[in-house]
């Protein structure tokens, strides 16, 4: 890293110093697992990366990943370097990677990467680790209750008929009607020739046979 460059970054960090910036991403980590935070560039692929971590006491320089695997590490860079690894991978972009091993409750805080071409500095959106804390559960979608459907009773009617020859009411009652006038028509008639002379019903009889 040539001197020039780094001190335009220590000047960029001092004048940073009180600003706290919001993350974009939150990171839930446990305790010691492995946190993997990546920084996506352009097509061109720069020489290296800056990374650097924000707290309520400031800011503080990690390190300077470069393209060959070289390692520069700040004045206040973490006691524990070898927890601290960066790492590259080339795709339709360049993603800088960076690991922290066997994470542990100091290192919470928002994590940035930078890359310094000439006498400007690009920054990238931050990046809030939270080791050892649960992400907050996202409360049950809210469904609208049905309205209960209203309970009919069946019908008491009777069925009406259903039209044709059957043995309903309409057909049995005149048909009743009908052989009791008979039955009555036949009983006056043998009782009128019941009072009649022997004679008339003589005579009556002879007709007939001669009628026939």
């Amino acid at each position: 890293l040539d001197p020039p460059q780094l001190i335009l970054f220590l000047v960029f960090l001092s004048t940073a110093a009180g600003k706290m910036i919001k993350a974009s991403d939150i990171y839930y980590v446990n305790l010691f697992a492995t946190a993997s935070i990546s920084c996506e560039w352009g097509e061109k692929s720069p020489s290296g990366v800056f990374w650097y971590r924000q707290t309520e006491e400031g800011f503080q320089f990690l390190f300077h990943y470069s393209v060959t695997d070289k390692y520069t590490y700040g004045i206040d860079a973490p006691s524990e370097q070898e927890r601290f690894k960066g790492s590259k991978r080339d795709s339709i972009k360049t993603i800088f990677i960076l690991k922290i091993l066997r994470v542990q409750e100091k290192d919470a805080g928002i994590y940035y990467c930078g890359v310094l071409n000439r006498t400007e500095l690009t920054l990238s959106d931050g990046a809030e680790l939270r080791p050892g804390e649960t992400p907050p559960t996202l409360p049950p979608p809210t469904t609208t209750p049905r309205k209960p459907t209203p309970f009919r009773c069946p019908s008491r009617r009777r069925p009406k008929p259903q039209p044709g020859w059957g043995c309903g009411p309409l057909v049995l009652w005149p048909l009743a009607g009908g052989l009791s006038a008979l039955a009555v028509a036949w009983v006056c008639t043998l009782y009128y020739f019941s009072r009649l002379p022997k004679k008339c019903r003589h005579r009556f009889t002879k007709r007939t046979r001669e009628l026939r």
